[in-house]
């Protein structure tokens, strides 16, 4: 009996992810990580209700709420460096394309790979949850 890949890789890929976020959290910690103040509009409902034949009665007002977030550009390049220099995310590239059944020296097929299982999981869940009763 062979073990299930998927199994394997659910385990290495959960592996990888610790290692993510705990090189996230000391990074945090240790200033490596800049985030920058933005400003953020936020609809708040003062009142709402629906009307005897169906129509909607709304009113809200706009606020701008200023958040610390860390820029998208900075993530990317974090998250590769950190994901390089890893052998737990190293470790789940041959399971992947076990998987995936993709060349292994194709990164780009193996995200778009990814990227399109995701994608599709995310369809099949949300089609098969409109249809249950």
């Amino acid at each position: 009996m062979t073990p299930d890949i998927r199994t394997g890789l659910a385990e290495k890929l959960w592996v990888a992810a610790t290692y993510l976020r705990h090189r996230i959290k000391d990074a945090r910690e240790s200033g490596e990580i800049s985030e920058t103040l933005s400003l953020f509009v936020r609809n708040k409902v003062t009142h709402f209700s629906y009307g005897d034949q169906g129509g909607v009665n709304l009113t809200l007002s706009v606020e701008y709420v200023q958040r610390s977030e860390w820029p998208f550009a900075q993530q990317w390049t974090f998250a590769g460096n950190a994901a390089r220099d890893s052998s737990e995310v190293r470790d789940c590239v041959p399971a992947i394309v076990a998987e995936l059944g993709v060349d292994a020296g194709r990164p780009r097929a193996i995200s778009s790979a990814l990227l399109f299982r995701s994608c599709r999981h995310r369809q099949m869940t949300s089609v098969t949850a409109e249809s249950s009763p």
